[in-house]
């Protein structure tokens, strides 16, 4: 009965610094110092990739680790890259949509601009590759 009281106060205990330091973008084991494995191997790094997780948030896509281990947003098909989310923008089988990004200093607010970038041969008409 104890083990589990104290099991269930150090679950809740980690569940609350896990929650702190996602706020603060950090992950918990770097700052408190504990070690990555516990000693009946059960590892923290359950809870430490649902943090990470949850830091990545991309509408219209699904969040995806890259080569170095960071979390990047890949696009559905037929969206591109806005901003941290994916928009709609399809340019047509022989290119690929992008946006640009300008800043207007008179509303101080950013703005996208769909660009087809075409393949060879293939030219932008009225926002598709023909």
């Amino acid at each position: 009965m104890v083990v589990k009281m104290l099991f269930c106060v150090t679950f809740s205990a980690l569940v609350l610094v896990s929650s702190a330091f996602f706020l603060k973008n950090e992950h918990p084991t770097k700052e408190i110092g504990f070690n990555q494995s516990h000693s009946q191997g059960v590892g923290l790094n359950f809870f430490a990739n649902i943090a990470d997780a949850e830091a990545c948030s991309c509408k219209n896509g699904r969040c995806v680790k890259d080569n170095k281990g960071n979390w990047k947003c890949l696009c559905n098909p037929r969206h591109s890259m806005q901003g941290t989310d994916c928009a709609e923008c399809y340019c047509g089988k022989k290119g690929k949509c992008i946006f640009t990004e300008t800043f207007n200093k008179e509303t101080l607010n950013v703005q996208y601009e769909k660009k087809c970038v075409c393949d060879s041969g293939y030219a932008d008409k009225n926002g598709i590759c023909v």
